[in-house]
């Protein structure tokens, strides 16, 4: 016989004293997931908020009741059945073994067990949760762990840090994330007199993004509002040991820091496990498989990919899923921890050495491939590691021995630099690279004229010329005929980019056979591309398309993107010179499109602008609003402008004057209607996608608010939280928590950021 001896109500959640930020879309996913499978684990690091869902929310859902078992003190697997039966209000009153007393008593009921904290006993978990279930059909298991149990049947849901404010986020955006809220909310719980306003703003918002959006981590550092500023608080943050401690006394040993929560998940790691984690904190952001097998092996690389797997599986590393490819990635908290357990400053040397070596090797076969149809895929590569690239860079540059190599890199990313729009970056290190390399060799020849072509395209001619100055007389001192070609390749961009188009072309011209007969098949389509464009700037379409035709040859049949899109577009340019508006939009529509696929804003931003010029005589109200769509790319997302080619910024020029003089009056409103517009819009413009009849009305929210719903989308987009909206509307905090849900129903939100946003879109 089972007795019980527990109060009428069923269930035992513990009584949580403070309220949970947000986390709509994350319960109503549990909700559901527990709807369709009998076990439900909420995987995630420590302190990302598992066992606060776990119990969310769902006590009137279970007839028996929903029942909360902590297994933290639970070391062996004997133990799980007796420490359960004690949670639910079992005693012992048979010889029945604890697992079948307890297999008898759920077998007529209809029960939610909440395990919590499973990862350090997880194959007893799994084994005592399958026996379980197989036995109790009313039976329903939500473990949390920091790791999958693995068993049939299991369904497993993620849960990820909380929202943080973007890097531009203005501090109305700021406010409204809900890193941001559970900050503000649980600071006024140690500090009533605290507001986030003024400076306070991007101090907190940095202080969440430091933080990775954990809530343990951003609770511990709000507790310390009683002693510091925001400010205060950012500047120390780096040291997690010490700022991020002194959480709840009631509260598990391992939630009362954030070093002794990751503490935590590392004594639960086997040796190998935790020397792959060690390895793995030298990445910046996030990296792929190949790279880790390349840094953190130290075998075969099949058990390189289990320790990866392991890794994940215990919420070290996080998988995050990409279009064809998972990259990984390791909370800020965790890497530090990481970096902290490296004593040694050898290994630590020899750890960004062999990082540094991978990614120099990436440069170099992405500049290999840069012609072939592998471009896009090296391209989406180098931009998910740009701060790998960093990191590597900075190391190779840092060590004299190492300099070489590092101008080898930053010389062969050069496609990337330019590809991305990355100017000014690539310039920044070009001429670190050069500044730590004072050789007079071809290394630096080539490094020298990289820096010219970045230069010239950036608008700089003057420095463009410095550096071509200084490639020439070495080219000379080494008699080199490939330098000597390479150096006026580059003298012809500062021809183009100067408005000198005539001799651009001699230049172009003067060395193309030599690359085509040395089979040098990216200066081959880097010339042809630039001698396009410059004979389509002077008018010869002929020769444009020419170009064109050899260019696309080269390209195209290797897969190709980059070059192929602009010499699409050159010959576009030509085919308006020439009064054919349909061939041309056409062009530049294939050019555009190829555009979107690389992701390449600058060469979008060109295309727009084409559209624009070959619209104009046709359709002046929507050439404008392409124009402004333009604009607000040259603003944001393009660094060079269309100064930089003084030839084509006539063009730019023309077409202005003409839409003004047919738009008296309705000019301005066209051009404010493009550079407001969404990016998806703007290309459905230029693609022919979507009628522009009615393009100029704002966007209507997909509901209508009533009247009390638009005055707590106002004070959301204040960064209230619901307790202060429901203070300032007289109203009690659970009918503005019900007012918030409805919001973000009608409007099909998930987040009071987006709320914010919204808000702020609609009352500028």
């Amino acid at each position: 016989m089972v007795s019980r001896t527990i109060s009428t109500r069923p269930g035992n959640l513990p009584t949580v004293l403070t309220r949970l930020i947000d986390r709509r879309t994350e319960r109503a996913e549990i909700r559901r997931l527990l709807g369709d499978a009998r076990l439900v684990t909420l995987t995630g690091p420590g302190g990302v908020g598992k066992t606060r869902l776990a119990g969310e929310e769902l006590r009137k859902a279970i007839p028996d009741g929903v029942w909360f078992v902590d297994l933290t003190t639970v070391t062996e697997e004997v133990l799980l059945a007796a420490t359960v039966s004690y949670a639910l209000g079992m005693r012992e009153a048979s010889d029945l073994p604890a697992a079948d007393a307890l297999a008898t008593y759920l077998r007529a009921r209809t029960v939610l067990l909440v395990l919590d904290n499973c990862e350090h006993v997880v194959a007893g978990c799994a084994r005592f949760a399958d026996a379980l279930l197989r036995s109790s059909p009313g039976l329903r298991v939500l473990a949390t762990s920091r790791q999958p149990l693995r068993i049939d049947g299991e369904a497993v849901f993620t849960v990820h840090p909380l929202p943080v404010p973007g890097e531009d986020s203005s501090s109305r955006g700021a406010a409204g994330a809900d890193a941001v809220e559970l900050f503000v909310e649980r600071a006024r719980l140690v500090n009533e007199r605290f507001r986030i306003q003024g400076d306070a703003y991007p101090a907190v918002a940095e202080l969440c993004r430091r933080l990775d959006g954990l809530p343990l981590a951003i609770e511990l550092a709000a507790v310390r509002i009683r002693a510091f500023s925001p400010a205060q608080l950012l500047a120390r943050v780096t040291d997690f040991s010490t700022v991020l401690t002194d959480g709840s006394r009631t509260a598990p040993d391992r939630q009362r820091s954030l070093s002794g929560s990751i503490e935590w998940s590392y004594r639960l790691c086997d040796d190998d496990e935790r020397a792959c984690w060690h390895r793995a904190s030298v990445f910046s952001g996030t990296f792929d498989l190949d790279a880790a097998m390349a840094v953190c092996g130290a075998g075969p690389d099949s058990r390189t990919m289990a320790l990866v797997a392991s890794l994940v599986d215990k919420s070290i590393l996080i998988a995050v899923e990409g279009h064809d490819t998972v990259r990984y990635r390791m909370l800020a908290t965790i890497r530090s921890f990481a970096q902290g357990k490296i004593t040694s400053a050898a290994e630590r040397t020899a750890l960004r050495r062999k990082h540094a070596e991978w990614y120099a090797t990436l440069a170099g076969d992405a500049k290999t491939q840069w012609i072939s149809s592998d471009q896009v895929r090296y391209l989406d590569r180098l931009r998910a590691d740009h701060p790998n690239l960093r990191a590597a860079l900075e190391f190779l540059l840092s060590h004299e021995e190492t300099v070489p190599r590092g101008l080898r890199m930053v010389t062969n990313l050069h496609p990337y630099w330019q590809a991305c729009g990355l100017y000014e970056e690539g310039r920044y290190w070009l001429r670190a690279a050069l500044g730590e390399y004072p050789a007079r060799d071809f290394d630096r020849v080539r490094a020298l004229l990289s820096l010219t072509w970045l230069s010239s395209v950036h608008g700089s001619s003057t420095a463009g010329q410095r550096h071509l100055a200084e490639a020439r007389s070495i080219a000379s001192e080494l008699a080199s005929d490939d330098a000597g070609a390479l150096a006026t390749q580059a003298s012809g961009m500062q021809a183009l980019f100067t408005g000198d188009a005539g001799t651009a072309v001699a230049r172009f011209e003067s060395v193309l056979d030599r690359f085509r007969s040395s089979g040098q098949l990216t200066r081959q389509v880097e010339t042809l591309s630039a001698l396009a464009v410059a004979h389509a700037i002077n008018g010869d379409s002929r020769a444009a398309a020419r170009c064109h035709e050899e260019c696309l040859a080269l390209t195209r049949e290797r897969g190709e993107s980059w070059h192929s899109s602009y010499a699409l577009w050159s010959l576009a340019l030509a085919t308006w010179h020439d009064g054919d508006n349909a061939t041309a939009r056409a062009l530049a529509r294939e050019s555009l499109e190829l555009k979107l696929k690389l992701d390449d804003r600058t060469g979008i931003a060109w295309c727009l602008e084409l559209l624009a010029w070959i619209t104009a005589a046709e359709r002046p109200d929507a050439a404008a609003r392409l124009l402004g769509a333009a604009a607000a790319l040259w603003d944001t997302a393009a660094p060079t402008t269309l100064r930089a080619v003084p030839d084509l910024f006539s063009l730019h020029g023309q077409c202005d004057r003409r839409l003004r003089d047919a738009l008296p009056g309705g000019y301005e409103t066209a051009m404010d209607t493009g550079r407001a517009a969404s990016f998806e819009r703007a290309m459905s413009w230029a693609l022919g996608t979507r009628p522009q009849a009615d393009e100029g009305a704002p966007p209507s929210p997909p509901s209508r608010l009533t009247r009390r719903e638009t005055q707590v989308a106002e004070l959301v987009a204040r960064g209230k939280t619901n307790r202060e909206v429901a203070e300032s509307l007289v109203i009690s905090q659970r009918t503005a928590e019900t007012h918030v849900e409805h919001i973000l129903t009608k409007l099909g939100f998930t987040s009071r950021a987006q709320i914010a946003a919204w808000y702020t879109d609609q009352n500028p």
